[in-house]
């Protein structure tokens, strides 16, 4: 069945802008800086961008619209797929921005210039430069949001941290809670930022307080075990300041769970602030939020301030293993790691925490670079503490050379499906050339893998902000994107932008960049560490020109999907999608699996055949299967030529006596399967992507699993995503769950 749909109630559909393409896999959410809380800035679900369709000499990638924002954008946008939107009809794909002007926009992700809903969170602080020393321009117009917000999809929250002035030369800082649908509300809403800790910094009294004028809330806002983690440093270096990570409680933003300072009783003589005397050890890290262990643990790198091996308290120029105490309302420092020349960096502003830690999946250990050039490798479990002769880490070593600072964070790509001990990171510090570093058994190749064709910086901060795309470990597929300025230096000025594509196998070879056609792509203005966001086929690129500009496939397809939707009513299963435009398309094929790999074909849909209207479908299949239903769309040519759909899923399962469950879920490194009423004596159990692709399988004992359950150990084979468990006892009798996997 099909429907047109009036342009009077939708929002006119581009031909170039599509969202759920045929042939592509299933979609991804994007919902906390850099992908993951490893940190590896890579997206490893990415099926149409790759080494061909974004190679320049096929013209077949570039720039398909700007959205338009009210402020400079500092936090990386962030994307969430199959929302139910007010007003809007269908499932949506939504991008969410937020500005130094304190707003937060909820954009179509696949449409240009359709805004679902925006908020303003507060009256943003219109003149910086009274907050950063006289001169230094760092952030140019406003303060407001900072940071990347953090996104948590089990309750459809985004949470947003920004800086106010509700009078003249007053300071607030506050964390809001919102529905990610319509920006209502929630969780309590908003709450003002605070906290102290005993000390004596900055000549404190025997109390340090959290002061707003002082501390800028740049780092990445970070979600772990129901805690929502906010960390601070300065603005240009200005005095009194320190770093500071508070925690709120997720589902109670009122609740303040956790508090720390990395430098609490530092008092060094010729602070700039009115104590006149310095803790500082601030946490920025470019921008990048903490990194978090499969136990909870966070790991920071804390910038130029005062280090005390005595008492352990202060804590400049360190990495921190940070463990939460919630029954102390803290964070304990766990472990750390202190470069035996700390005190040389904090003289020479060679702050350590330059960049953010990288944690190494399947591994224990955790890497970062630092305005000195230096890489570390560290150990998780044994951070090194402080020698004052020599670091006891398991390796540095110059990587990039004198005045070569790292800012922003690095990129991993475990490249090799047959080795899954080798990988490569890539790295690209200012006044100097891209470079992969192979790291092979948990040490680096000291000699770059390979390095980039050119540095466009022309000698200017900060080098580039990464990221990674590719199929998994596929060849061909891997594209390392990067944005820089173009021969300038942004360290305190808005200057124009290049958004580069490189092969990830060899960062020698580029493959585009947004000056080639400079009338169709070029970025506008740079965004100072904010990697860009690439994820379904599209790229996002935050700007200071008040934008976001949006990279994609620029070839017209013969159907482009808007929506496609499946679920149940009563003993029905009802399908829905709605397609922005058609070309030669002569009809719908619908086929269903129970496996999610054979698929049959239970009917057919006339399309429209040439249409740039919207246009809504329907089908009911009113015979579904026991169990999980999976359908896609075969779309037909009137040529015959045929592409398919993204697969969805409907559930008609028995009763509470044939289910099991799944916890946690979402996962991370290993999951429980816990048994309901079923007690066979063997199980087989057999993990399948929602490609298909069979990814795990074992036999149990099936008395094994009655008593305790299985726990499931993430094997290097799962990436991210979605997948079916199928249980099996010796009759042939199954029981079908799901499992999401996360980093």
């Amino acid at each position: 069945m099909r429907r047109k749909l009036p342009l009077s109630a939708l929002p006119v559909f581009m031909f170039s802008m599509f969202l759920t393409v045929f042939g592509a896999e299933a979609q991804i959410n994007v919902v906390t800086e850099h992908y993951n809380l490893n940190r590896t800035g890579a997206n490893l679900q990415e099926h149409l961008l790759n080494t061909t369709t974004v190679d320049s000499s096929q013209n077949l990638f570039g720039r398909l619209w700007t959205d338009t924002v009210y402020g400079q954008v500092y936090g990386q946008p962030l994307l969430v797929c199959g929302l139910t939107i007010p007003g809007f009809p269908g499932k949506r794909n939504v991008l969410y921005v937020a500005t130094m002007h304190d707003t937060l926009y909820a954009f179509d992700a696949d449409r240009q210039a359709t805004l679902f809903w925006k908020k303003a969170l507060g009256k943003y602080v219109s003149d910086p430069v009274g907050m950063v020393y006289s001169g230094y321009q760092d952030i140019l117009e406003a303060v407001g949001i900072c940071s990347t917000p953090v996104i948590d999809t089990l309750t459809s929250t985004i949470y947003v941290e920004s800086k106010s002035e509700p009078s003249a030369g007053t300071y607030s800082d506050s964390l809001f809670a919102l529905s990610l649908t319509d920006g209502s509300r929630k969780f309590g809403g908003a709450v003002g930022i605070s906290g102290s800790v005993s000390g004596t910094a900055n000549g404190a009294s025997g109390t340090v307080n959290f002061d707003s004028r002082r501390e800028n809330q740049r780092p990445a806002l970070t979600l772990s075990r129901g805690v929502v983690y906010l960390c601070f440093a300065s603005y240009g270096d200005k005095d009194d300041y320190q770093g500071w990570i508070l925690g709120y409680n997720a589902s109670n933003i009122g609740q303040q769970v956790a508090v720390f300072n990395a430098d609490p009783n530092g008092n060094e003589a010729g602070g700039g602030g009115p104590s006149g005397k310095y803790s500082r050890a601030g946490i920025w890290m470019s921008g990048q939020g903490p990194a978090v262990d499969a136990s909870g643990n966070l790991y920071v790198i804390t910038g130029n301030g005062v280090f005390d091996s005595t008492t352990n308290n202060d804590f400049g120029d360190s990495f921190l293993k940070l463990t939460p105490d919630t029954s102390h309302k803290t964070l304990k420092v766990s472990d750390w790691f202190t470069p035996f020349d700390q005190s040389s960096l904090d003289v020479g502003d060679l702050d350590l925490g330059s960049d953010g830690p990288l944690l190494i999946p399947g591994t224990h250990y955790l890497t970062a670079s630092c305005k000195k050039g230096i890489l570390y490798l560290v150990n998780e479990n044994n951070l090194g503490h402080f020698n004052s002769v020599t670091d006891q880490v398991p390796q540095e070593f110059n990587a990039f050379g004198t005045n070569h600072e790292v800012h922003g964070s690095p990129v991993y790509w475990a490249d090799s499906a047959s080795n899954p001990n080798t990988a490569l990171t890539y790295w690209w510090s200012q006044s100097n050339f891209l470079s992969s570093f192979r790291i092979t058994n948990n040490v680096f190749d000291t000699n770059a893998t390979a390095t980039g064709p050119f540095d466009p910086n022309g000698g200017g901060q900060p080098g580039g902000i990464l990221c990674l795309s590719a199929a998994g470990d596929s060849s061909g597929t891997a594209v390392l994107w990067v944005t820089t300025p173009i021969s300038m230096d942004a360290s305190d000025a808005s200057v124009q932008g290049y958004l580069f594509a490189f092969d990830a196998r060899n960062v020698g070879k580029q493959l585009w960049n947004s000056q080639i056609n400079a009338q169709r792509d070029s970025v506008g203005d740079f965004a100072k560490f904010c990697p860009p966001v690439v994820a379904n086929g599209k790229v996002y690129v935050a700007t200071f020109s008040n934008k976001v500009q949006v990279y994609g496939l620029l070839a017209i397809l013969p159907v482009n999907l808007v929506t496609f939707d499946a679920n149940r009513q009563d003993t029905v299963a009802r399908l829905d999608w709605v397609t922005g435009s058609e070309n030669n398309n002569d009809h719908f094929e619908v086929e269903r699996s129970g496996n999610a790999s054979d698929f049959l074909r239970i009917g057919t849909v006339k399309g429209a055949g040439n249409s740039q209207e919207e246009n809504a479908y329907s089908f009911l299949d009113r015979h579904p299967l026991s169990g999980i239903n999976f359908y896609r769309l075969r779309q037909v040519d009137f040529d015959g030529n045929a592409t398919y759909s993204r697969t969805v899923s409907v559930d008609f399962g028995g009763g509470e006596e044939n289910d099991f469950k799944v916890y946690p879920n979402p996962a991370n490194r290993f999951f429980r399967i816990q048994p309901g009423g079923w007690s066979p004596s063997r199980i087989h159990l057999r993990m399948v992507s929602m490609r298909g692709e069979t990814v795990f399988e074992e036999d149990l004992a099936g008395e094994d699993f009655k008593t305790d359950g299985i726990t499931v150990t993430r094997h290097t084979s799962m990436g991210n995503g979605i997948y079916l468990i199928y249980l099996t006892d010796p009759s042939g009798g199954s029981r079908v769950g799901k499992v999401e996997l996360v980093r």
